[in-house]
């Protein structure tokens, strides 16, 4: 199960109103992506990782900084296979220590995980990657991801870690069918965005960027 936040009621495709930035290392451009659809995978959690008030909403959160209502579809409808790739925007430790600045952070002071999904046919045999990029990107595959897990079965699993909410990005089209669940939620925007929009994620992992800089036509 995965979740969207927006605005946009009864649509057919999932709202695609996030972008990305990168610098160019070499000359310094800035450039920027074409608009991706946000998800959120994660159920309202105690301090002990159990699942808050299971039986409203199976746990999903009733609050959002970005809208004032959301879609929840099956896992599969955004994850295609397990073999494609959810790879973090920054170079983040495992588990993370990365503090997001205040803009980042949802009403509750929740520090935000985020990852971009790239399909391995996309990614291909990367010969832009060194053996040792290669090796390392291969622990982000869905099959054996270190926080977000699709298993056999198609269901999505997550690591639980207190205060870490992980945010799935998507440069891909997502269709919502007819049968979706949509859901009314409280909207608080951040003092930072009161548009509940936020500005566009810098990708500043060195494995992330080169395959973003060296997939253009996804990106676009």
């Amino acid at each position: 199960m995965v979740y969207q936040a927006t605005d946009e009621i009864d649509n057919t495709e999932a709202a695609r109103s996030e972008k990305l930035w990168y610098e160019d290392s070499e000359t310094g451009t800035i450039h920027c992506s074409g608009p991706l659809s946000m998800f959120l995978c994660q159920l309202s959690h105690r301090n002990d990782g159990s699942v808050f008030d299971i039986n409203r909403r199976e746990g999903r959160p009733t609050i959002s900084p970005y809208a004032s209502h959301q879609v929840v579809l099956p896992a599969t409808q955004v994850f295609r296979e397990r073999e494609d790739f959810l790879l973090p925007l920054r170079p983040y430790d495992i588990p993370p220590t990365y503090d997001p600045s205040e803009r980042f952070r949802s009403p509750g002071g929740k520090k935000h995980f985020e990852m971009v999904l790239i399909r391995h046919e996309d990614i291909g045999e990367a010969d832009f990657l060194n053996d040792l990029e290669w090796s390392v990107l291969q622990q982000w595959r869905l099959e054996n991801h270190p926080f977000v897990h699709l298993d056999g079965d198609g269901n999505l699993n997550y690591r639980v870690i207190k205060d870490v909410w992980w945010l799935i990005l998507t440069p891909y089209h997502v269709p919502i069918p007819n049968n979706a669940h949509w859901e009314v939620i409280d909207f608080r925007p951040s003092v930072w965005k009161p548009s509940g929009r936020m500005e566009p994620r810098e990708v500043t992992n060195p494995i992330t960027k080169k395959l973003v800089e060296n997939l253009p036509g996804l990106f676009a």
